[in-house]
């Protein structure tokens, strides 16, 4: 199988459905890097929590890049899947953003089966930090079980398979409108807890407008179907 030739060509077809997906990664991977490397960052004092931070914060990168290579190479369901990572590293950095007691915790936490903190409860406090209602939170987690059923093969998600689309371009549209909207879930908490002053101001700008473009980069199924389709 000469998968280079395969993904190069599946690119080549869905391009021109994937140019504004593809302009918002770029941009949020630069929004990334624009914290990441911050001087109120790189140069603050070390501290367990600080030092922890960053280091999800450069996971954080890695994943999303991930999310942005299996969608753009046509590995659509693989793409949702690394979503779904992506979710919960995403909020589990924007819970231990300046939070000492949250740190402790995951350096102390021994479960080999599951992180230190309910997913649904970490949605809850960040959308609180974010602004958001109970609605915009609902429909953040609504998000994550819905990556969640490609991660765990459930039926019900691969039977997307017999709709009249590609599925893998409706999932790479999907992954990254969501991966979008992660990674700046969790580097926007980071700038909003770390930077001060005007910095903060305009990643907070930056960061918003962002998030404006992710949600309406979602896709829509009928968008996505044949003219032609019964």
């Amino acid at each position: 199988m000469d998968w280079t030739r395969w993904e190069h060509n599946w690119y080549e077809q869905s391009s021109e459905q994937l140019r504004d997906h593809v302009s918002l990664a770029i941009e949020v991977h630069d929004f990334v890097e624009l914290v990441a490397k911050h001087d109120q960052i790189v140069n603050s004092k070390r501290t367990q929590t600080r030092d922890l931070e960053r280091g999800l914060m450069r996971r954080l990168g890695e994943e999303y890049r991930s999310v942005d290579l299996l969608a753009t190479n046509g590995h659509g369901f693989q793409a949702m899947s690394s979503c779904a990572n992506l979710f919960e590293l995403a909020h589990t950095l924007g819970y231990i953003v300046n939070n000492d007691d949250a740190a402790a915790e995951w350096f102390a936490s021994d479960n080999r089966k599951r992180g230190p903190w309910d997913v649904r409860a970490l949605v809850n406090r960040n959308g609180q930090n974010l602004g958001r209602d109970k609605a915009r939170c609902d429909e953040e987690y609504g998000r994550y079980r819905f990556a969640c059923g490609f991660k765990h093969h459930n039926p019900l998600f691969t039977r997307i398979l017999n709709l009249p689309i590609d599925p893998d371009l409706y999932c790479a549209q999907f992954a990254l409108a969501e991966g979008a909207n992660l990674a700046l879930v969790g580097v926007g908490l980071v700038a909003l807890f770390r930077l001060d002053g005007e910095h903060c101001s305009t990643a907070l700008q930056l960061a918003n407008n962002l998030f404006d473009r992710a949600a309406k980069a979602f896709p829509q199924i009928n968008k996505l179907c044949p003219e032609d389709a019964s």
